[in-house]
């Protein structure tokens, strides 16, 4: 193992007692790199404690803006790795720095990512992608979407009023223009399920 890979490991073991501990301040002053992260995901793996995930989940509620970005990186790789993650229903992630965030379909046998309630609110997503993602009632107002992509997303109920959706798209994920309306949508694209024609346009 190498001294990298061991200091990943270490802070992976403490990062992993917190959650057994339910001591979610002791995430706040940490910065776990994906690799890190990644050991965490094969430690919760290896309990199969399905408790810790729910104790984990649980800090999406958390006032320190800190421990709910980190859980929400840590549950995003989970995720992308076909591993289980905690529940994220709700979390607020309003202003976050989420700039190339990738989602990724669910592996075989794996739920979609649900983020149904999550407030992005303000965030930054430029070149973000979503496919297949859970985001029923979530609140994209005023966020920054430059060249974001939504495929076979489920939005009912989500809000974009004033973000700045330039030249981002939707793909089968029930958005329709009206839900679009007081975005900043110049070359946006819209692809509904049917028909199957994209339809574009400019508006400001």
């Amino acid at each position: 193992m190498s001294q990298d890979q061991d200091k990943s490991l270490h802070l992976a073991t403490l990062l992993l007692d917190a959650i057994t501990a339910n001591t979610p301040d002791a995430w706040r002053s940490q910065n776990p790199d994906d690799q890190t992260l990644d050991c965490l995901a094969q430690l919760l793996d290896d309990t199969g404690d399905p408790v810790l995930l729910e104790t984990l989940g649980s800090w999406r509620h958390e006032s320190d803006s800190h421990i709910r970005e980190t859980l929400f990186a840590y549950a995003v790789r989970a995720h992308n790795q076909g591993r289980p993650v905690p529940p994220l229903q709700g979390i607020r992630l309003a202003g976050t720095a989420l700039d190339d965030l990738a989602i990724r379909r669910p592996k075989p046998g794996r739920d979609p990512l649900d983020l149904t309630g999550a407030v992005f609110a303000g965030a930054s997503m430029r070149r973000a992608a979503f496919d297949q993602v859970i985001l029923d009632q979530a609140d994209f107002s005023g966020a920054t979407l430059t060249q974001s992509y939504f495929h076979q997303c489920f939005m009912t109920v989500s809000s974009w009023h004033g973000a700045d959706a330039a030249g981002a798209a939707w793909k089968d994920s029930g958005v329709t223009w009206e839900d679009l309306d007081g975005a900043h949508t110049p070359g946006v694209v819209v692809i509904p399920s049917t028909p199957a024609k994209p339809i574009c346009r400019g508006r400001g």
